[in-house]
């Protein structure tokens, strides 16, 4: 990796996947810690791929916010490898910390609360995030959320999108019936994420109570029928 990018020193392979590979990474000139998301080389030799590429990588530059994962450069390497170096975040994805089980009410309602104001600052900038889910909220070592991955992120345009995008589970039934798609697709997400943080799973159909794993407040299964109702009117 050192031969692609010169000016980072690369410390560990930090996670991989279809899309490419995050690397913990050093910023010499700065002397401080990034994380190195490299696209394998047939990316970057799409030209409209690596057009959209370059435009989101823009824009999400413009999301300064301390929710939201910092974008600091992207480029391409001489070797066609598409990079994109993002803030590193000390911790661990919201999806692994459930995997020990669902988390108290006080923590996931904090949790929630952070991950809202990050995707109201996005949408504010007219940025829909459209892959919501714990694999892509960072938890810092003091529970501060980041949120991360906006590889799919697009402008607010409120227009059907042509093929479906994100993750089924936390997929509003807009984007699988290719219906039009606008911030309300986030917050479907989102409430779906807050009943995994709740209850240790992801909602079924028919969705059973929060209050059939915890004692808990009904009004929480009222704000998550809410946020992923079927209409994105009454969301």
């Amino acid at each position: 990796m050192a031969a692609l990018l010169p000016q980072y020193a690369f410390e560990k392979l930090a996670a991989f996947g279809g899309m490419g590979a995050v690397y913990k990474a050093r910023q010499v000139s700065l002397d401080r810690l990034v994380a190195i998301k490299i696209l394998p080389p047939e990316f970057g030799q799409q030209e409209d791929f690596a057009d959209r590429f370059k435009s989101e990588a823009r824009a999400m530059a413009k999301l300064n916010h301390t929710h939201i994962v910092g974008v600091y450069d992207f480029g391409i390497t001489k070797e066609g490898h598409l990079y994109l170096v993002m803030e590193w975040v000390e911790g661990q994805t919201l999806h692994t910390l459930i995997q020990n089980g669902s988390i108290p009410v006080r923590k996931a309602a904090n949790l929630a609360m952070q991950l809202c104001d990050a995707l109201a600052f996005a949408h504010h900038n007219k940025i829909l995030h459209r892959d919501i889910k714990p694999g892509n909220i960072m938890i810092s070592e003091d529970d501060q959320v980041k949120v991360a991955d906006f590889g799919l992120a697009r402008p607010i345009t409120g227009e059907a999108e042509e093929n479906p995008f994100g993750t089924p589970d936390y997929a509003a039934p807009e984007i699988l019936g290719k219906g039009a798609v606008d911030q309300r697709a986030d917050i479907f997400a989102a409430g779906v994420v807050l009943y995994e943080m709740l209850t240790g799973r992801v909602p079924q159909r028919p969705r059973r109570s929060v209050q059939d794993f915890a004692p808990l407040s009904p009004r929480w299964d009222e704000l998550i029928d809410k946020a992923t109702h079927a209409d994105p009117a009454q969301r």
